[in-house]
């Protein structure tokens, strides 16, 4: 192989680990979009993608999440054990209780006219009608870990949704987020049945 050759299958292998290996590297405990897509299997099961479209949705979306909405609550990782509703802050974790813990990261945190507002970010070259049920519960998973972790609750959210087709000019969706009694009890049930189902042994 020349040089070139070599060097462009050294990148193409590095960028492919980054890639699929990125989204649970490092973690031991669950993250939101883990126990999203248990929540939605078929759901997701349908969304085919090949490995160029994947791959450039990837990279698309590092950019676009590099656009801060907000100077200052812009990308904000949050980790909490949301049995006991305590913060989590890297500090001797117990790993058998990976089930226990929930962690994720926001896009933005914005206020409008004084209303608090948190905000998920999403690329698409077909424009819904409006935000999919497992958006919307992905940003009232991020809702309960800010009020465990801020001691705040954000009463709304917002898909932004940029396309792809049209230069990415916006389109906002925002609604009304779940109160947290219900978001945390959907996440200890999903939590539930998601360790139950990778933790059982099979004959």
């Amino acid at each position: 192989m020349t040089l070139n050759e070599k060097l462009t299958e050294y990148v193409w292998n590095e960028m492919n680990k980054f890639v699929y290996e990125q989204p649970y590297r490092d973690r031991n405990f669950v993250h939101v979009s883990q126990l999203v897509k248990y929540f939605y299997p078929e759901t997701f099961k349908n969304l085919k993608q090949n490995k160029e479209q994947k791959t450039l949705n990837f990279f698309t979306g590092i950019c676009l999440h590099e656009f801060r909405i907000s100077q200052t609550m812009n990308e904000v990782s949050l980790c909490a054990d949301i049995v006991n509703e305590t913060p989590w802050y890297n500090d001797s974790p117990d790993f058998s209780r990976r089930y226990d813990f929930l962690y994720g990261t926001y896009d933005d945190r914005i206020e409008i006219d004084g209303v608090p507002v948190l905000i998920d970010k999403k690329t698409t070259a077909y424009l819904p009608k409006e935000p999919p049920a497992y958006y919307k519960m992905q940003l009232n998973f991020y809702n309960m870990l800010n009020n465990i972790v801020n001691e705040e609750n954000i009463d709304m959210g917002a898909i932004i949704y940029f396309d792809v087709n049209k230069k990415f000019k916006p389109t906002v969706y925002s609604f009304a987020l779940d109160s947290y009694a219900t978001t945390r009890r959907t996440a200890l049930e999903c939590m539930q049945k998601l360790e139950n189902e990778l933790e059982t042994p099979t004959i």
